[in-house]
């Protein structure tokens, strides 16, 4: 069957090269239904064929149609135009079968759903039947061993018939030397052959990553190409990673969606983490670090501050490091002189609200004696704005984050914060004191776990005292952990002050 030339053309430039088209299932009276539905619904064009033309005939009216409707201005019609063209095309050139019948009602043919479809059942089941026949697949052509973690996750959302999310690649515990190991990229490559656009969580626990893998895991990452994989979390634990494999992660990072990265127990030590904030330098989608048990010391607290203030990253973990005290203290001096600097300006700010009624009061009772008849008017105004406002359904506008440097959960357990190693007591004082400014100032800031550090009594005190005026102020709750090394009194008033009080629940009155 011959087509004419304009129309494969309005369709796409390589359709050119298919001038012979078959129709392999569909009859003409179907293929001419399906052009005058989608016609009519779209566009409302009403053609004078018969239903019994051929398809030919009725693609070269589309065609026309297109012609003399397209318009200069509006060039979200001629996507659609140019859309319908292609749904089209796609008909001809699969052959698709249609499954309803022919009716003279619209209604009866195609009725209109309400919300979104539902997905079909089975559809998951057969998606990941598929998935894991291709990983086997690359597993056997790679000479890698099949994740057991991966397939047992795969086997049992296939009996759910549920999509998976999350993949986990974990090694086989085995003890023969025969078994091959756990590589990442046939996964990587199970995911771009079957498009898999659902998984949000990737985590790789104590597999050997080579080079390739590590560019072939940022490239997925990336945005780039026609399919994006929408990956929020990324994991990598119990594996050294070197400086290449940081500075290529940190190249795709801005590319990402990722707004979770986890490299715990990777042994990278400081220069790895530069070249890794490299890469998140202006970074606004990545909110959780954790770099637990990765050799820092205290050159990476200056690296971390700069990345905390350059960043949109507010949940930082460091458990296991040895930052000790001149790291913590550069991690955390931007951090509090700014929430320092906030918790100034707002309490400036509630005691002038304060003294402002009280000058105010006799020029507010002059005002309110005047215009009597203006007031009930402008009452009446006012009640009828605001039942045109109820009737309005207005959607509600995810909040943006505030800017500036500040931190909701700071993880700094075990990381040598004590008067030892060179330390001073000038240098713990220093951090205690940037500390309990963070608690008393900070809005933001719901979590803090110093545990595994002698502080000592004397700064124990100082944070309980931080700790009563926040809860004094009425500031957010706050929980912190601190090492049990301080006496009972103090360690147990802290925990008082930072448990939850529970909250009454109102008795309804019998009737």
């Amino acid at each position: 069957m011959q087509l004419n030339s304009k129309v494969l053309a309005w369709i796409s430039p390589d359709a050119l090269l298919y001038s012979d088209v078959t129709i392999l299932s569909l009859s003409n009276i179907q293929v001419s239904f399906l052009i005058t539905y989608h016609c009519q619904i779209e566009f409302g064009w009403t053609s004078e064929n018969e239903v019994s033309s051929s398809p030919t005939d009725w693609l070269n009216w589309v065609c026309v149609m297109f012609t003399s409707n397209r318009q200069t201005t509006n060039h979200q019609y001629n996507i659609k135009l140019r859309q319908l063209l292609c749904n089209i095309w796609c008909v001809y050139q699969s052959g698709v079968h249609i499954l309803w019948q022919l009716t003279t009602s619209r209604k009866e043919v195609m009725p209109k759903l309400k919300g979104k479809p539902k997905p079909k059942a089975g559809l998951a089941m057969n998606i990941l039947e598929k998935f894991l026949q291709t990983y086997e697949k690359h597993c056997t052509a790679s000479q890698s061993c099949v994740s057991p973690t991966i397939k047992q996750d795969l086997q049992q959302c296939v009996t759910n018939d549920m999509f998976i999310t999350k993949f986990v690649l974990t090694n086989v515990e085995s003890v023969s030397r025969n078994v091959h190991p756990v590589y990442l990229t046939p996964l990587l490559r199970t995911i771009r052959d079957e498009r898999y656009r659902r998984g949000k969580e990737l985590c790789i626990c104590g597999i050997n990553l080579y080079p390739q893998d590590i560019a072939n895991l940022a490239i997925l990452l990336e945005l780039d190409g026609r399919t994006i994989y929408p990956f929020s979390k990324l994991e990598i634990t119990h594996h050294v990673l070197d400086l290449w494999s940081m500075e290529r992660l940190g190249m795709a990072l801005p590319y990402s969606r990722l707004s979770s990265l986890v490299l715990d127990y990777s042994k990278c030590g400081d220069n790895c983490v530069n070249r890794l904030t490299d890469g998140l330098d202006g970074n606004r989608k990545l909110l959780t670090l954790s770099l637990c048990y990765c050799d820092l010391g205290p050159k990476s607290g200056l690296t971390l501050a700069t990345l905390v203030v350059q960043t949109a990253i507010c949940n930082l973990f460091l458990n296991g490091n040895h930052l000790q005290c001149l790291g913590a203290i550069e991690l955390l001096r931007p951090i509090a002189e700014f929430e320092e600097s906030i918790g100034q300006v707002k309490k400036a700010n509630a005691q002038l609200s304060l003294e402002a009624p009280n000058k105010d009061a006799d020029l507010l009772s002059k005002v309110v004696n005047l215009n009597t008849t203006s007031k009930t008017n402008s009452l009446t105004t006012m009640e009828n704005s605001r039942k045109k406002k109820k009737r309005k359904v207005s959607k509600k506008k995810s909040k943006k984050p505030d800017p500036g440097p500040w931190l909701a959960r700071l993880h700094l357990a075990d990381n040598a914060i004590d008067g030892r190693f060179r330390q001073t007591e000038e240098n713990l004082r220093e951090f205690v004191q940037l500390l309990t400014s963070l608690i008393r100032y900070s809005d933001h800031l719901v979590e803090v776990d110093i545990d595994g550090n002698a502080i000592g009594e004397q700064s124990a005190i100082n944070i309980l005292e931080a700790l009563k005026d926040r809860k004094k102020d009425k500031m957010p709750h706050i929980n912190i952990e601190v090492t049990p090394q301080m006496s009972s009194v103090t360690f147990r008033e802290i925990f008082k002050n930072c448990s939850k009080t529970a909250k009454k629940r109102k008795k309804k009155k019998s009737k």
